[in-house]
């Protein structure tokens, strides 16, 4: 046998010898049911207690991770000058999340529409020249 469980049946046979041995020399006159009555008389406290309903809050530590997580691709660069959601809000199809500075993209356009607006007068002053 390995060395726990001959401990443990060592342990337990002492037990066993232990309440034998109690009960054999114990007096019977000690064991009546009136004074075990009377020996084992203990003062206990009451206390009301009543149904109520509670909301059960626990705190754990940790970190999260999203299940799910959307990689943003835009098609154009620029400076980020509004952010319109939290992070780990929900968000739908659609929803504008965040604003860039349009200043950059304003400019591009004015000279885009500007180009095209010579480019017209230049095609207009080729055809009256035909």
């Amino acid at each position: 046998m390995d060395g726990k469980r001959w401990i443990s049946i060592s342990i337990g046979v002492g037990f066993l010898g232990m309440v034998a041995f109690s009960w054999a020399f114990s007096d019977p006159h000690e064991m009546s049911p009136k004074n075990n009555l009377i020996r084992n008389i203990h003062k206990v406290h009451t206390a009301s207690v009543r149904q109520e309903r509670h909301q059960y809050s626990a705190c754990f530590s940790g970190v999260i991770q999203a299940c799910e997580r959307a990689v943003l691709a835009f098609s154009v660069t620029g400076r980020m000058v509004d952010k319109l959601v939290v992070n780990g809000s929900h968000i739908k199809k659609g929803q504008i999340i965040a604003s860039l500075d349009e200043t950059e993209y304003r400019n591009t356009l004015l000279a885009a529409e500007a180009s095209r607006s010579r480019a017209k007068r230049s095609m207009a002053s080729g055809r009256a020249r035909l």
